[in-house]
């Protein structure tokens, strides 16, 4: 642990709680917004379910875009207390509501603050740890949020098979707002204001770019497309409760957050960040093939979320080590703040088009097309990666930061 961790406590327990609140709905939220009423005649039963999910993660992007225009010169944890504050509303109003547009933007009004709230975590546990030990701190930071998300998703589907969706979304809002409690013991940090930076050369690097658009993106995407949409819709359409099917999605926080920190201190020991981060994007591609050759079913449909676990306990927290080794010049004039917030609204925009990507080829190409088109998808990802940073041969490429 780095120098000081005992200060972490208060955001870890905010964090912690946060992502448990809004988890409470990932195991049968699709179902609950593809059968309520609709104002708009346009919007189908297949539409709201997948905005109700890619909405979110857009609100969270949006949070994550305008990090310049929130964070500085303010305290950190009266951004965290407005952050956790917004996201108790909108649970509370989502169980209420009777209609699927109504759902849709209060799922934005959460997105919104729970993208503030990742960001304040995230930068407060990279100030705490040292540079060379930064796929530490982000897999600390992983296995925090899979953690809460293992523990709402499962507490989350057995309260939805005892109580119904709304009254399971009114104990979210109020587990949101018992997060605040912790809040009080934030050690106080502001972030400087800095000039706004030149970011065309950010846009002109490769390692950047191959980083957010051949990694971070497709394997964002696939795990929105799959876990949060696809996989609820599936096990539902088989006849498996809400229940049931948030012990299934279990496997895969689970899975993460046992791995992430042991493999992330494996990682910065062994110094190739790129080598893992492309082991993750094949094993997830591999994940959803275990699910398509085991014939589906529960049994596979287990296997294939823990084999993704796996993957991305593989390659998700070396992503943010590469960020720091191929920006370092953008970093030190923009702030580590800013960049992290651009390399994050990147993965957004992946758990954007995840479901929408989903939504789209589900009624014409089934289940098993979408998968197989999934599985493509993140294999030609992970080839034309290697490619890009084969091509760059930046020495950063295999160091730390």
């Amino acid at each position: 642990m780095p120098p000081g961790a005992l200060r972490l406590w208060p955001i870890s327990l905010a964090f912690l709680a946060l992502v448990a609140a809004d988890a409470v709905g990932t195991s049968f939220l699709p179902v609950h917004a593809r059968g309520l009423a609709v104002l708009w005649p346009g919007l189908g039963p297949a539409a709201a379910a997948s905005l109700s999910v890619a909405c979110f993660w857009l609100a969270v992007a949006a949070a994550q875009l305008t990090v310049p225009r929130w964070l500085p010169e303010r305290e950190h944890d009266g951004l965290m207390r407005a952050a956790l504050s917004a996201v108790s509303l909108a649970l509370a109003a989502s169980a209420v509501v009777p209609w699927a547009e109504l759902l849709i933007v209060c799922r934005m009004v959460a997105g919104f603050g729970y993208g503030v709230a990742m960001i304040l975590a995230q930068d407060t546990l990279l100030r705490a740890y040292p540079a060379s030990a930064r796929t530490q701190a982000s897999a600390f930071y992983l296995s925090l949020f899979f953690g809460g998300s293992v523990t709402g998703t499962v507490a989350g589907g057995l309260l939805a098979s005892a109580i119904g969706a709304g009254p399971t979304l009114a104990v979210g809002a109020g587990l949101a707002a018992v997060a605040l409690v912790p809040v009080a013991w934030m050690p106080s940090f502001r972030e400087a204001r800095r000039p706004p930076g030149n970011l065309a050369p950010l846009l002109r690097n490769p390692g950047f770019i191959g980083l957010v658009g051949l990694a971070a993106i497709p394997s964002r995407l696939l795990i929105s497309a799959f876990l949060y949409y696809l996989l609820p819709l599936y096990l539902h359409d088989q006849g498996v409760g809400s229940g049931q099917a948030g012990w299934v999605l279990m496997v895969y926080g689970v899975t993460l957050a046992a791995l992430a920190t042991p493999l992330g201190r494996m990682i910065d020991r062994r110094g190739q960040p790129f080598t893992f981060t492309l082991l993750g994007l094949i094993g997830s591609g591999v994940a959803l093939a275990a699910l398509l050759l085991g014939g589906g079913g529960i049994g596979a449909a287990v296997t294939a979320v823990a084999l993704l676990g796996l993957a991305q306990a593989l390659g998700m927290a070396p992503q943010v080590t590469l960020l720091f080794a191929a920006t370092q010049r953008e970093m030190a004039q923009a702030g580590r703040a800013r960049l992290l917030g651009l390399f994050r609204v990147g993965e957004r925009l992946g758990l954007f088009l995840g479901p929408l990507l989903a939504g789209g080829l589900l009624p014409w190409a089934g289940y098993a097309g979408t998968l197989q088109a999934l599985t493509i998808f993140i294999l030609l990802a992970a080839g034309g990666f290697a490619a890009v940073y084969a091509a760059s041969r930046k020495p950063a490429v295999e160091t730390e930061a």
